[in-house]
C-alpha cells in the first residue's frame, strides 16, 4: 500500500466521521426541540453527546470501507457514496422513530 492510498483512506475516514456526527447533532436538534418533554426529570439534552458518541464510530467505520472499496482514490465518487450513506442513515432513523412514536 503506497502512501496516496493510505492518505485517502484516512481522508475518507475523517470526511465520513465529520459527515456523520453533524448529522447526529442536528438529528439531535430536531428531537430535542420537537419531541422533548418538559419534565423537570428529563434528560433530553444527553442526546447532544449520546449520538455523536455512536455516529462517530459509525462514520469512521462507514468511511473506511468506501475508502478501501474506491480503487481509484476518486474523491468525487467518495464524497457520493457518504451523501447516498448519511440519505440511508436518515431514512432508517426516520423509520425507527417512526415504530419507536407509535408504541
Amino acid at each position: 500500500m503506497n502512501k496516496t492510498r493510505l492518505l485517502f483512506i484516512v481522508q475518507a475516514m475523517l470526511l465520513s466521521a465529520a459527515a456523520y456526527l453533524i448529522l447526529a447533532l442536528v438529528v439531535a436538534v430536531i428531537i430535542v426541540n420537537f419531541f422533548g418533554s418538559d419534565h423537570p426529570h428529563n434528560m433530553d439534552e444527553v442526546l447532544y453527546f449520546v449520538l455523536p458518541m455512536f455516529a462517530v464510530p459509525i462514520g469512521l467505520l462507514v468511511g473506511l470501507i468506501f475508502g478501501i472499496i474506491i480503487k481509484n482514490n476518486d474523491f468525487k465518487r467518495l464524497k457520493k457514496l457518504i451523501v447516498y450513506s448519511l440519505g440511508v442513515l436518515v431514512i432508517v432513523c426516520a423509520l425507527l422513530l417512526l415504530v419507536l412514536l407509535n408504541y
